[in-house]
């Protein structure tokens, strides 16, 4: 970088080396400012700053531990909070914690000081982020992923044990009352999606969504394994420019069908499903889309595009069985998940052929296309979905 290193570039006007920093990388702008302190004060310019993409690990195992990103962290919000256009955040409070050679939970459980550690750093970063959010009015897009569910599938996160980290829930109820304050000062929002973000959305939050990005939403996805819904269709019913809406496939109601096929809505793109395998016990199926409902979507949003994993096909057919006289399905929306492989033989078309023809108790196929392979569930459901949606 001969520029950054010559004497006229200390003289240059701060238009002119932000003009420079634009064309750079994120590497070389942190290079290039240490040339001066008013190359320093010219790098944190917003317009430099509009998109921000993190991934905050807890683990030790290279990243450094989370105790000690959180003061990058900190710093990094501190710079870009009040005004980034478009955040990522990836918050993985175990990244780097588990060996190859440990499976599950077998690290955590033999050190639960270990797991209680973890938890409450993911608290303070997660209060971090959202304390620095909470008054900007320019967000367009705000995307949060915890990769938390090996912790929750092993019953680590259970309310006995939250009540160890976060006595008396203070902390929950800070993040709660954060994120809602993110959606009421918020006046363009156009992408929303918080994905097993543990404790942050609750089924009051999108309530608090302001009217102005209510109108200009065109991407909803709120998913966090809770029993109780967390999109209900009165506030559905608000979001009237939709394209792009990402739920668990026990949630998405006849109601909520029938609303998105009315014809004065936007037709919806994008459709990404979940179905959450614990969530069968105890949430019934019966209030969900109808065929009837389907047929009435269908026809409203031409160019929908609702993706499904292979496995969630085969549960389907198992649960509705002969009762379900239609499951069209083209084969470029199942996704395959390449683990399968390992323990099941043969052609993947051919064996979920075969299970969801036994399921239903005729014959069935899919509609032929070229097949999409992708990788393991829950963080891939959230980063293919991303990208899914993000092409509408």
């Amino acid at each position: 970088m001969a520029l950054c290193s010559s004497v006229g570039a200390l003289a240059l006007p701060s238009e002119l080396i932000v003009h420079i920093f634009s064309f750079l990388s994120d590497r070389d702008k942190l290079r290039a400012s240490a040339v001066c302190s008013r190359w320093r004060e010219c790098l944190f310019y917003p317009a430099l700053w509009t998109e921000l993409k993190l991934r905050v690990g807890g683990g030790t195992n290279g990243g450094g531990s989370g105790s000690e990103q959180t003061p990058r962290l900190e710093f990094l919000m501190r710079k870009f909070g009040s005004f980034v256009r478009e955040l990522q955040l990836e918050f993985a409070p175990l990244d780097g914690c588990l060996s190859p050679l440990q499976h599950g939970m077998e690290a955590v459980e033999s050190d639960p000081q270990f797991a209680k550690d973890a938890m409450v750093t993911y608290l303070d970063q997660v209060l971090c982020v959202l304390g620095s959010l909470r008054n900007n009015r320019n967000l367009l897009k705000l995307s949060l992923y915890g990769d938390t569910c090996i912790l929750q599938d092993d019953g680590i996160l259970d309310s006995s044990y939250l009540s160890q980290v976060d006595q008396g829930g203070k902390r929950m109820k800070e993040i709660q009352q954060l994120f809602e304050e993110i959606l009421s000062n918020s006046r363009q929002l156009k992408w929303l999606s918080s994905a097993f973000m543990l404790g942050v959305v609750t089924p009051c939050s999108l309530a608090s969504l302001s009217n102005p990005s209510t109108s200009s939403l065109e991407h909803l996805s709120l998913i966090d394994n809770q029993l109780p819904s967390l999109i209900s269709t009165i506030e559905l019913e608000r979001l009237i420019h939709l394209r792009s809406l990402s739920l668990e496939f026990c949630d998405f109601t006849s109601d909520m069908c029938r609303l998105l096929a009315c014809g004065d809505r936007t037709p919806l793109h994008r459709l990404s499903l979940l179905l959450n395998g614990a969530a069968l016990d105890v949430k019934p199926l019966d209030g969900t889309a109808t065929e009837d409902d389907w047929k009435a979507l269908v026809r409203h949003s031409t160019n929908l595009r609702y993706t499904v994993w292979s496995h969630n096909l085969v549960a389907i057919s198992r649960l509705r069985g002969s009762n379900l006289k239609v499951l069209e399905v083209s084969e470029e929306s199942i996704d395959f998940d390449p683990d399968q492989s390992v323990y099941i033989e043969g052609d993947p078309v051919h064996n979920l052929v075969k299970e969801v023809s036994l399921g239903l108790g005729r014959v069935w196929h899919p509609s032929m296309d070229n097949s999409v392979v992708l990788n393991e569930p829950t963080q891939h459901f959230h980063r293919e979905m991303q990208s899914f949606s993000a092409g509408m």
